[in-house]
């Protein structure tokens, strides 16, 4: 499988999606899809349990990246080019969610912290649950990380694949890993 629900364990809640990044159960997520605490459990695309573990995250970025104690996942590639303003995306959301599994979108523009750009902000229609799924550029290839709304109506922002491949390298970077998450820093919010 290379979609995956997070779930609270003992609530069949979903609070979040995850996308296999190694075939040996990587996973990345939203950090915020963890914030009370990591207690919990994924439920892989053809609806079989899996146990979760903590690797790593920022919480600065809003990223995660946990390994499922299952058998073999499809990883999605990464792509961390980034791509040009105005081109389509697709959100491929869990199939067990919504008979609309894929959203097409286009990217608006790419938003820095720092020196290099961090989240992508597109037009976008997503819901609640949708943190954690994958963004998927006209190649198939994962350009980001759906991780939030609540930039106006139909825009939602993600965090960069350069970010993900960053930690599922093993990389912490250099940030406060108590911060609160980017979206909380943006012009006008």
């Amino acid at each position: 499988p290379s979609l995956f629900w997070i779930c609270r364990k003992g609530l069949d809640v979903r609070f979040g999606s995850a996308f296999a990044v190694r075939e040996d159960g990587l996973l990345a997520t939203c950090f915020h899809v963890m914030k009370d605490g990591f207690s919990a459990w994924a439920q892989d695309s053809d609806g079989g349990p899996a146990g979760l573990s903590f690797v790593r995250g920022r919480r600065d970025w809003d990223a995660a990246i946990l390994k499922a104690k299952t058998g073999k996942a499809s990883p999605l590639p990464l792509c961390t080019e980034l791509q040009d303003e105005g081109s389509p995306v697709w959100m491929v959301r869990h199939p067990l969610q919504s008979p609309d599994r894929v959203v097409r979108g286009e990217i608006v523009r790419y938003h820095s912290f720092q020196a290099d750009p961090v989240l992508l902000i597109m037009r976008l229609a997503s819901e609640d649950g949708d943190s954690g799924s994958p963004i998927l550029n006209a190649r198939g290839e994962v350009i980001g990380m759906l991780a939030g709304t609540g930039l106006g109506p139909g825009c939602s922002f993600g965090i960069l694949a350069s970010c993900l491949s960053h930690l599922i390298e093993g990389g912490h970077g250099e940030g406060n890993e108590n911060q609160d998450s980017p979206w909380l820093r943006l012009p006008g919010r």
